[in-house]
């Protein structure tokens, strides 16, 4: 498990490996080293072409595009991950809100990423905020890569435009948590289904045997109905209370494989075999 921290504003250079001699042959490895001026780590290795963005300069373009979208004020979160390799800054706006079918209230999330070590996409995602607990929600919607590929120059123009797109596209993520809740079933067949998540390999056994304790006794009068958003509401809960302050990254991963889940169910309508029992052999939660 990577530490994280809240220190993300440090600058990161480029450095390109040296030559050397090898039999007789100059060798150019072509590789670079990125490196955090600050501490001298070594934050990931990658080619000439990969282009490094400072966290500084992603945040200060996505709020600069969040005013130009006109989208109201908001309340920010940064988290790098390790030595720093990887940064992730949530925004939660707070004139953005929507209520569901079921009475819940949503309001509307931003996560940007950035990274030094090659292996995430320069981008921002479009999740919720359940203000009655505070969960984090992911979503079903696709990224919105901020650049091709991962190098400078970024169209601010652009992000302004894709800012403004993410209120239509929180619409369609609320229409999504009310698809969930219209799929009911009995309090038991919670247990079936956080199961076989569990023998899907979705959800790690340890992490399904604590959802189920939140199923089981819900701590909010909202989450006594049995649906599928229920379920979720109960996943999210335990993510967003033990998970994201140790491993931001992987309650993020657990969050969307959930979600992902869940919404397949309840699209394909075979919650019928979601909640059959495994046999009493295979079962991870009795």
């Amino acid at each position: 498990m990577k530490a994280q921290s809240t220190e993300w504003d440090y600058e990161v250079d480029a450095v390109p490996a040296p030559r050397f001699e090898h039999n007789g042959i100059t060798v150019d490895p072509k590789t670079i080293y990125n490196v955090r001026r600050d501490t001298g780590a070594v934050l990931g290795r990658t080619s000439e072409r990969y282009g490094l963005v400072q966290n500084r300069e992603v945040i200060g373009l996505l709020e600069d595009a969040f005013g130009k979208a006109d989208l109201g004020g908001f309340k920010s979160k940064v988290i790098v991950t390790g030595e720093g390799e990887r940064m992730f800054a949530t925004y939660d706006f707070e004139t953005q809100r929507r209520k569901l079918k079921v009475g819940d209230e949503i309001g509307m999330r931003l996560t940007a990423q950035n990274s030094f070590d090659g292996h995430l996409k320069l981008s921002f995602a479009i999740g919720a905020l359940r203000l009655v607990c505070t969960n984090g929600m992911a979503s079903m919607e696709k990224d919105v890569d901020m650049v091709s590929k991962h190098k400078s120059g970024i169209d601010v123009s652009f992000l302004a435009d894709a800012a403004k797109h993410s209120v239509s596209r929180f619409e369609a993520v609320c229409q999504n948590y009310d698809r969930l809740s219209e799929v009911e079933f009995d309090h038991d067949k919670g247990f079936n289904i956080l199961n076989r998540l569990a023998k899907s390999k979705v959800v790690a056994e340890r992490h399904a045997k604590k959802i189920a304790a939140i199923w089981a006794s819900p701590d909010y009068k909202e989450d006594e109905a049995r649906s599928l958003w229920n379920l979720y509401n109960a996943s999210t809960q335990y993510i967003t209370r033990n998970m994201e302050g140790k491993t931001f990254e992987r309650a993020g991963d657990l969050n969307l494989g959930i979600l992902s889940s869940l919404t397949r169910i309840a699209n394909r309508g075979t919650i019928a075999d979601w909640t059959a029992p495994l046999p009493a052999e295979a079962q991870i939660l009795n």
